[in-house]
């Protein structure tokens, strides 16, 4: 999966790219082999306007010659369309994830209105272990609130990326670890089941000295590949 972070457009030109994002940007994507879906969110909670998660069958769909040839055109218009790539843009932040646990693309749990994305940086124990522990924390709250409809664990990505594709990719990085709850409302939030398991997975991550990572989204547009 790629978790997208895209700060504002320009603010007279906002709703028009945000309409061509959809109906051009996406499209193009969903056309490309190991493009799985995609869905955009509006930021509630989070520095971005908004972010997008693209569903991938793995990380090498992003390196494929058709993608690659996209990626270039798209880097040879000029750098105030909405073509250009949004890299350049201060704010825009891209990570690659591989997926550790929870249901997959395209299950009707992850249509859910509202994702909560938290984000994890763990310290003082292995991933591996960090992310046994975190789906026990997320497994009882799944279990705990019904509005919940899906949580998903992921890790960046260990794929190492050669040649061209190399060049076409821009690693933020971190989180390292994300776990994303899919909402049926945004008042699930405010569950004390809810705020005890985020208050726990803070006290595993360690890392007090840092700001929480959270981005929190409501759900504004969904496409799917041709194979998902």
């Amino acid at each position: 999966m790629t978790f997208i972070r895209v700060p504002a457009w320009h603010d007279a030109r906002t709703p028009q790219y945000e309409y061509w994002y959809d109906n051009v940007h996406i499209p193009l994507r969903m056309r490309q082999p190991g493009f799985l879906g995609a869905q955009r969110y509006e930021t509630l909670l989070g520095r971005q306007r908004y972010f997008v998660l693209y569903e991938l069958a793995d990380a090498t769909a992003t390196e494929s010659p058709e993608y690659l040839a996209l990626r270039s055109w798209e880097a040879a218009q000029p750098a105030d369309s909405f073509e250009a790539p949004a890299t350049s843009r201060p704010g825009f932040e891209r990570g690659i994830y591989d997926q550790t646990a929870g249901p997959s693309w395209p299950d009707p749990s992850l249509t859910a209105p509202v994702a909560h994305i938290a984000g994890f940086q763990p310290s003082e124990i292995s991933e591996e272990e960090f992310l046994k522990k975190l789906e026990l924390m997320y497994g009882t709250l799944f279990r705990a609130i019904p509005q919940i409809a899906a949580v998903r664990l992921f890790r960046l990505t260990g794929h190492s990326f050669r040649g061209s594709a190399k060049k076409t990719q821009m690693h933020t990085r971190f989180p390292r670890v994300i776990a994303i709850s899919y909402l049926a409302e945004e008042s699930v939030m405010n569950a004390a089941k809810f705020a005890e398991v985020q208050r726990d997975a803070r006290l595993l991550e360690n890392q007090r000295d840092h700001e929480p990572y959270l981005m929190v989204g409501r759900l504004k547009h969904t496409a799917f590949g041709a194979a998902g």
